[in-house]
């Protein structure tokens, strides 16, 4: 009898120390996780924002194929790009440790975001004209933003900052590259015209603020879900890579013959730079 006390006693002791080994694993990479993004005690929320498409008056077809002059206007979104801010928006609200008893997570206090629930906002960019205090004042948060400034204000901003590493340009011929911003020095990295299909991701941290901004935007729909997806595949080798300090790479895939669809193989890091 007393064998089978010290066997289920030393069992309990074991599985008490696999699960805390398991918590401590678990808080470890879910804490790295949400500081990559930003996410901290003190900066909990983080909101994930598409690009705004404005529909005009004509602008819009129905089942038959006739266009409808008094059909919907207003905003819409890209289907693959709201797939990539969900995709992000499933892993940064995944965590089982919200499950673990509060007088466990007491002992972890250092790290108490590791343990609270997220909920990511999905939204859509915000209209041409809005005010210029107001895309400040959301510029000031935790930011995702997906899709290039053709069509996400925010990531139009973003990009016009002295903290952005990389814009997209336009060529004279309505070819889109990719423009490497050094001040006095800026380069160009060829796109379409070579063949390739760009994406850039580029993280920023505003110390003055506390917050963070992510920007995964492509020259199309595809390029951009890709980046997305690319980030969330190797958040960690972009973490060991450049730990904590703002960095921005651009991606290659070779040309899709539409760049609207969702990109197949590997790309290549072309291009990267970090402070």
């Amino acid at each position: 009898v007393l064998a089978n006390v010290a066997t289920t006693i030393g069992f309990a002791i074991l599985g008490t120390v696999v699960y805390l080994l398991a918590i401590v694993t678990a808080q470890t990479r879910r804490g790295r996780f949400l500081l990559f993004f930003g996410v901290n005690d003190d900066h909990r929320d983080i909101s994930i924002y598409v690009s705004r498409l404005e529909i005009r008056p004509g602008g819009t077809t129905g089942v038959e194929g006739r266009e409808l002059k008094d059909g919907y206007t207003g905003p819409a979104i890209t289907r693959i790009e709201y797939d990539a801010a969900l995709a992000l928006k499933r892993r940064l609200d995944s965590n089982w440790l919200v499950h673990v008893p509060r007088s466990i997570r007491a002992l972890f206090r250092s790290s108490k975001h590791a343990f609270s629930s997220l909920d990511a906002q999905v939204d859509v960019g915000p209209p041409a004209d809005f005010p210029g205090e107001e895309i400040r004042h959301l510029l000031a948060r935790n930011l995702v933003l997906i899709g290039s400034g053709v069509y996400n204000l925010l990531s139009a901003r973003y990009q016009e900052s002295e903290n952005s590493f990389f814009a997209f340009r336009e060529d004279q011929t309505g070819l889109w590259s990719v423009a490497l911003l050094i001040p006095g020095a800026e380069q160009t990295i060829e796109g379409r015209s070579k063949g390739l299909e760009l994406a850039i991701i580029q993280r920023v941290k505003y110390p003055d603020v506390g917050n963070t901004i992510i920007l995964c935007a492509g020259n199309g729909a595809g390029a951009t879900h890709a980046s997305a997806l690319y980030l969330l595949e190797n958040y960690v080798m972009l973490q060991r890579r450049y730990g904590y300090r703002d960095f921005g790479i651009c991606l290659a895939w070779r040309k899709p013959e539409c760049p609207n669809e969702k990109l197949a193989g590997k790309p290549q890091i072309v291009c990267e730079r970090s402070r």
